[in-house]
């Protein structure tokens, strides 16, 4: 037989930090090849910059489970699917009760663990909204420290946060709710934007109706960078940036849909489907085409560069004292076999990106 692999210290590399800080960063619904190294010629800098430096796997990684809870209970826990104890999307959050978390791990051997964004963990409750908490404080959300975390920054996937609508029912709805959009309601606005059941799609019919600052990708990093500038400097930390896109609806601002005017996109696979270059001419869309898609991806590219200043202008590096992984939940299978979505058993469903850089 074959012995283990040993890792190897690279030539001239500097002795490495015994507790690394660690960043991961996760959109949702990423499939393997929308990465920027294959068929999708997309503009992703960070993660070419990252796929140079570490170690990255040119046909992905396969997901635990092509579903949003199940595939991150795996992840929190350890542990393959059939133990982790989240069957689906719905039957249970996680068991804290049962299951310690790899973050509570963390914990105890000294780590300050972070988390921003939609991480899934608590998806049956809703952040705990279908108990009768009112989610105001992304900070104090329901099981936060059960799972593990010392600081959090916590929301609802894209559409989930409109769950109770027309009230917010999550921290993000409640930070769009307290703010306005064209004199109109940021949180109405947004959801018009979603082409939510019951919102005024009048709403959505404006350049300006989906504001860059108020995207809620946009808004993940921002939590991201202020939980590294909150955390203590005199332990190593554990942050997973948890972002809702580029799950559907593929929804997007104007200048994101501008960006990618006249940009054509592969075929999906049996049957081929192509989609025509068009323009958008600057509106937001929510419509499910692999534009919007490539839209999101590049945006999330230009985030992972907003966290990783923030890390930056705490004194890390990936030369020194951080680790960087990059990877998602599931995949999208973007008209693959006539299909959309995930849950199916084909690469494009359960492949997702992997990347990793650090000392």
């Amino acid at each position: 037989t074959m012995p283990p692999l040993q890792p190897a210290r690279l030539p001239g590399a500097g002795k490495p930090a015994s507790q690394p800080n660690i960043l991961l960063l996760m959109p949702d619904q990423w499939r393997w090849d929308w990465d920027g190294m294959h068929e999708a010629k997309l503009r992703v800098p960070h993660i070419a910059s990252l796929q140079g430096l570490g170690t990255s796997f040119p046909h992905g990684a396969t997901a635990p489970s092509p579903l949003c809870a199940p595939s991150r209970a795996c992840l929190a826990s350890l542990r393959e699917y059939d133990e982790a104890g989240v069957a689906n999307n719905l039957e249970s959050d996680y068991p804290v009760d049962k299951h310690p978390t790899y973050f509570s791990a963390l914990q105890h051997a000294g780590y300050h663990t972070m988390v921003a964004g939609k991480d899934d963990l608590t998806k049956k409750s809703r952040l705990g909204s279908v108990l009768g908490r009112r989610n105001f404080n992304a900070k104090r959300t329901y099981n936060a420290e059960g799972l593990g975390f010392s600081d959090s920054r916590r929301c609802l996937g894209k559409r989930d946060v409109f769950h109770a609508f027309p009230k917010p029912g999550d921290p993000y709805g409640h930070w769009l709710s307290s703010r306005t959009i064209n004199g109109h309601n940021a949180f109405d606005v947004n959801a018009a934007c979603l082409n939510f059941p019951g919102s005024d799609p009048k709403l959505c019919k404006d350049r300006r109706s989906h504001p860059q600052g108020m995207y809620q990708d946009d808004w993940t990093a921002d939590q991201a960078v202020e939980l590294l500038q909150a955390a203590p400097t005199d332990k190593p930390w554990f942050l997973w940036v948890s972002f809702p896109g580029p799950h559907d609806p593929f929804d997007v601002t104007g200048p994101m849909a501008a960006a990618v005017d006249g940009l054509e996109w592969p075929a999906s696979v049996d049957p081929t489907r192509t989609e025509k270059a068009k323009a958008s001419g600057g509106y937001p869309s929510s419509s499910n085409t692999r534009a919007n898609y490539a839209a999101e991806i590049e945006n999330l590219d230009r985030l992972f560069g907003v966290v990783l200043d923030g890390a930056k202008a705490r004194g890390h590096t990936l030369a020194k004292d951080l680790i960087v992984c990059v990877c998602s939940d599931h995949g999208e299978m973007l008209n693959d076999h006539r299909s959309m979505g995930k849950s199916k058993p084909w690469q494009g469903s359960l492949n997702v990106p992997l990347v990793c850089a650090g000392p």
